[in-house]
């Protein structure tokens, strides 16, 4: 996204930020710096926005993981994930769609422990 100007997508996820809603999002699977090309909605400059790139089990960022040193927040496990698949069917499954989830999941920790801010303490957090 050149400019990553997409203004209705932008602005409904800047009013859930506002609405104390944290937008957890897939930094991509092209291999591509972030920075130089940002993704949406990884480009907004947003601070309810965690950007997640995706790692492997030694924790060593994917090969086809997108990257970035400002605009990727952070990376988290997703490689060879355990998955469902349509039709009642599960398979390994590998990207940032993966380490999404896993985000996600400690997030919503947070907010168990922390029912009062967690938007503010995990996105600053990043």
């Amino acid at each position: 996204c050149t400019g990553c100007s997409v203004p209705t997508l932008e602005t409904a996820v800047q009013r859930a930020g506002e609405a104390g809603h944290l937008f957890i999002a897939s930094a991509g699977n092209k291999k591509n710096d972030n920075d130089a090309t940002p993704t949406i909605p990884c480009g907004f400059n947003l601070d309810n926005i965690i950007c997640v790139a995706a790692t492997d089990a030694n924790d060593v960022l994917l090969s086809n993981s997108n990257y970035g040193a400002t605009t990727v927040d952070l990376a988290a496990p997703g490689g060879s994930i355990y998955s469902t698949k349509p039709s009642n069917t599960y398979a390994y499954m590998s990207g940032t769609s993966m380490a999404v989830p896993m985000v996600a999941g400690a997030a919503a920790l947070m907010l168990v422990a922390r029912p009062l801010g967690v938007m503010s303490h995990v996105s600053m957090s990043c």
